[in-house]
């Protein structure tokens, strides 16, 4: 079964989106690494990602400041879920029991942590989530000169740690690290005396619909943290489901049943067989969830999903423009875009080996004149992609030169090619292009995202597929 990696918008039908992931807040600051971390997680809370590198050993992937204090576990199969209070509890207990009969490789004199990392309750005192869940025995902890040598080296890399501090530091400094992260592409950010003028000086320029009304909503939804934690569950099993039901599609040859062009069926399986078709970003459409309702799936827009504009920045920008707490919002989705665009080179989850790996590979992003929503989208996701190193530019679509020795801009050769143009658009309007980069794809010669068997997902027809699988 093909491994992809998901970074995924929860659309819900009431509202713009809740979606998955953590964000910051202010905290104070501090000369010492390790008693930022710990001090600030102390006054605030935590957004903590664990993972698993290897049976029963594990890392911090990554971990910002919070308002209230979250881990997200990923084993070494890429399942995620958020731990729970109790099972948090059960290890830190765990694992004061080890610090007291000197067992524990936090504290032990001489203790090692090994490059496959700690244990599961090590590691969790380790990040700043244990800072706060494990307070009770901050003494024998913060204090101990053995614990703050060892801290370190719990992260992934130390590229995740220095960020990790820097998240605390920029906090208390700059009022929240998000903010300066988005900075580069929507500018300084100043507050604006109208809705609509500081929605534009943003870059949201579609706020009001063709018929003078508002296309954003007066209203906030307030969503629950445990509510919050259902929906960032409920897709992640979700897409596990789809990407059965799109194995089943291809083993069976059941393309007709969807309505796949054919002319699409041939990219389709080579992108699913091969790793280097990542899918960068998704949308899933849901109904409920709130107030003790059942989460029902709507459809997932897994090729060209837009939202993205309203998900990563205006949900922030609405709550911070109207002086409330937006690291109250349960989202990190320009943080987990940029690793997604690492991991196009590193096809790995850890993308500590970016740098290493990343030869000057060019990603040419592109939309359908006339948009300003779609070209708006499209850069954006080209600044979190040059965020992340890759080099890149944006054209619109009749601007682009494509053969079977590649995809061209003014004869510039790029090895990926992003386009917000669906493919059935593409296949049915455009059936010699199509053919085209199915050759593309099969001379090696670029990589097209989102990937050809995304149409797999957005096609209404996968939902009988998935009764089928999954009845009830």
């Amino acid at each position: 079964m093909k491994k992809i990696k998901k970074i995924i918008q929860i659309g819900m039908i009431s509202g713009l989106a809740a979606v998955a992931g953590g964000a910051l807040v202010g905290c104070g600051s501090s000369n010492d690494n390790s008693d930022t971390l710990n001090q600030a997680a102390n006054t605030q809370g935590a957004f903590v990602i664990i993972e698993e590198i290897a049976p029963g050993q594990y890392k911090i992937k990554d971990q910002f400041p919070s308002d209230e204090t979250r881990v997200v576990l990923k084993d070494i199969n890429g399942t995620e879920r958020v731990l729970s209070k109790e099972e948090m509890d059960a290890l830190i207990k765990e694992e004061a029991a080890k610090i007291d009969n000197g067992t524990s490789n936090l504290t032990k004199e001489g203790g090692q942590i090994s490059s496959g990392g700690l244990s599961l309750g090590e590691t969790l005192l380790a990040s700043a989530a244990g800072a706060i869940l494990g307070s009770w025995i901050g003494s024998k902890l913060f204090n101990n000169q053995n614990f703050a040598n060892q801290q370190r080296g719990a992260f992934s890399n130390q590229s995740a740690y220095q960020r990790s501090v820097n998240s605390f530091n920029k906090a208390g400094t700059a009022g929240s690290a998000s903010s300066a992260s988005k900075s580069g592409f929507f500018g300084g950010g100043s507050k604006a005396t109208s809705s609509s003028s500081s929605l534009e000086n943003i870059g949201f320029s579609w706020h009001t619909d063709e018929d003078g009304s508002d296309y954003i909503s007066d209203k906030l939804v307030c969503v629950s943290e445990n509510e919050a934690n259902a929906y960032y569950e409920a897709v992640n099993e979700l897409y596990d489901m789809f990407v059965a039901a799109a194995q089943n599609v291809i083993d069976n040859n059941r393309f007709d049943e969807l309505g796949i062009p054919f002319n699409l069926v041939d990219a389709i399986k080579m992108s699913w067989e091969n790793e280097v078709h990542w899918h960068l970003y998704g949308r899933f459409d849901l109904a409920g969830g709130l107030d003790g309702k059942p989460i029902k799936l709507i459809e997932f827009n897994a090729d060209t999903p837009t939202a993205l504009f309203e998900s990563a920045i205006l949900q922030w920008a609405i709550l911070k423009q109207n002086g409330m707490d937006e690291s109250k919002q349960f989202n990190s989705i320009y943080e987990s875009l940029m690793d997604n665009f690492k991991r196009l080179i590193t096809l790995e989850e850890d993308t500590q080996g970016f740098e290493e790996y990343y030869q000057g590979w060019k990603i040419l992003f592109s939309s359908v004149a006339g948009s300003k929503e779609e070209e708006i989208t499209t850069k954006l996701l080209a600044h979190i992609a040059n965020e992340a190193g890759f080099e890149t530019d944006f054209s619109f679509v009749d601007e682009v030169e494509f053969s079977e020795e590649g995809i061209f801009k003014e004869g510039v050769n790029y090895e990926y090619w992003f386009k917000l143009v669906p493919w059935e658009d593409i296949a049915i309007e455009e059936g010699e292009l199509a053919m085209l980069l199915t050759q593309i794809m099969r001379n090696q010669k670029a990589i097209i995202l989102n990937p050809a068997y995304t149409l797999l997902f957005q096609s209404k027809g996968i939902l009988k597929i998935l009764w089928e699988l999954y009845p009830n």
